[in-house]
């Protein structure tokens, strides 16, 4: 009978350790890649659109800017401006501005146009020379570079070329810290029309 007693004992502790196990054992829950259930938010979705049906495209830009239309020459800009930035001494309220040159643009490709613009001479030593990285805006290959002359050394430009038009987009901060995101978002919307 001891025997058995024993046999029992053991079932019930078995049993028994087996039912709080099952009780009190954190159970897993299957992994949910929640990146993968969330829509990508578009920061630009509440942003203005600016259309122009003259030189055929559009871009979006941020709701609290304000832009003004000038033409200069040759060239027809778009001068957009943020209110939180204070610019430059060139454009003490900063400014992004879109600039279009009106005239025919003899350069093949925009490399070439940079070529011709940034050539080593009396006023430009090589180690002046602008270095650039190549983007696509709208499907058009473009380049994007910093000119070290320029006024504080961190105004961007991104220039295109498309049907013998030259479009340059530069970018005045106030300061070299002010954020080129903003600059990069209003290119990533900039769209030719069909």
């Amino acid at each position: 009978m001891n025997k058995t007693l024993i046999v029992i004992l053991f079932v019930v502790i078995v049993i028994a350790g087996g039912y709080f196990a099952w009780q009190y054992w954190p159970k897993t829950q299957p992994v949910v890649d929640s990146q993968q259930n969330q829509t990508p938010v578009d920061g630009t979705v509440n942003w203005k659109t600016y259309r122009s049906e003259q030189y055929g495209f559009v871009m979006k830009y941020p709701q609290e800017w304000t832009f003004q239309e000038e033409q200069k020459g040759d060239s027809y800009e778009i001068l957009f401006r943020d209110p939180t930035n204070k610019g430059s001494v060139l454009y003490p309220n900063g400014i992004t501005a879109v600039r279009i040159s009106t005239e025919s643009v003899s350069s093949n490709s925009v490399e070439e146009w940079f070529s011709q613009h940034f050539k080593v001479g009396p006023n430009r030593p090589k180690e002046l020379i602008p270095k650039y990285s190549n983007l696509n805006i709208g499907q058009i290959p473009a380049i994007k570079f910093v000119d070290p002359i320029s006024i504080g050394g961190c105004e961007e430009t991104v220039v295109l070329i498309k049907d013998a038009v030259l479009f340059i987009w530069y970018r005045y901060p106030a300061t070299c810290s002010y954020s080129a995101e903003i600059f990069d978002q209003v290119l990533s919307t900039f769209k030719f029309l069909p």
